[in-house]
């Protein structure tokens, strides 16, 4: 099973090292996770153990426990050259621009920081945030002021939009995905990569980018 390391960890009862078969350390995986995030990797944690299942009753979420920590792979998706420009091209035009992102909070910080878009991790709005809101209200007191929103749900890319959109703001959206479409729909501008988006998003926005580059909406 691989997927965030917040995630696997209750799942698991012990760790693979080089010594062999080890008690599970949380509060150092977790130290040496952040410190890859800080520096705006990606983080995918990775277990193994044996599930027994009935026939026919499919495999879900409750039947991984006991699992073995095999270790976290970092990855990192380098911004490109020209997209702190670009932003800052949208901020002189009176554009405000906000990242919204499945990644967990501190890799978030760490690119937002890296193109000017936030100064404190105070700045960030995480997707349980926004599940934990009680209505309607308190999603828009929340969400106008932030430009970097973490570990966000497809579903609440669309309460971003629309509470944007009720405070009076005219949006445009970025997307590549089918999780996407909804967002895209309810932008004013919805904007589909044309290079590694889905036909789902072409169909679902007004302009399609032929080089998935943020400049070029710009």
């Amino acid at each position: 099973v691989k997927g965030a390391l917040e995630k696997l960890l209750p799942m698991c009862h012990r760790m693979n090292t080089l010594d062999g078969i080890r008690e599970l350390h949380k509060q150092q995986l977790e130290q040496q996770a952040h410190v890859l995030a800080s520096s705006g990797y990606r983080i995918i944690a990775l277990a193994t153990g044996d599930v027994s299942i009935q026939e026919n009753h499919g495999l879900y979420l409750e039947h991984l426990h006991d699992l073995t920590l095999l270790g976290m792979v970092a990855l990192i998706d380098p911004l490109r050259s020209e997209a702190a420009g670009a932003i800052q091209a949208c901020h002189d035009a009176g554009i405000q621009v906000a990242m919204v992102t499945g990644d967990h909070p501190t890799t978030a910080f760490a690119i937002g920081q890296e193109l000017k878009l936030i100064k404190s991790p105070e700045q960030i709005v995480t997707g349980p945030q926004m599940k934990a809101a009680s209505n309607r209200d308190d999603l828009d007191r929340m969400i106008p002021g932030a430009r970097v929103f973490a570990r966000v749900e497809p579903q609440q890319k669309l309460h971003i939009v629309q509470a944007l959109q009720r405070h009076g703001h005219f949006v445009a959206v970025s997307g590549d995905g089918a999780n996407d479409a909804p967002a895209l729909r309810a932008a004013q501008v919805g904007v589909a990569m044309g290079k590694q988006g889905t036909d789902v998003a072409r169909e679902s926005a007004q302009l399609i980018i032929t080089d998935d580059n943020f400049a070029s909406i710009v």
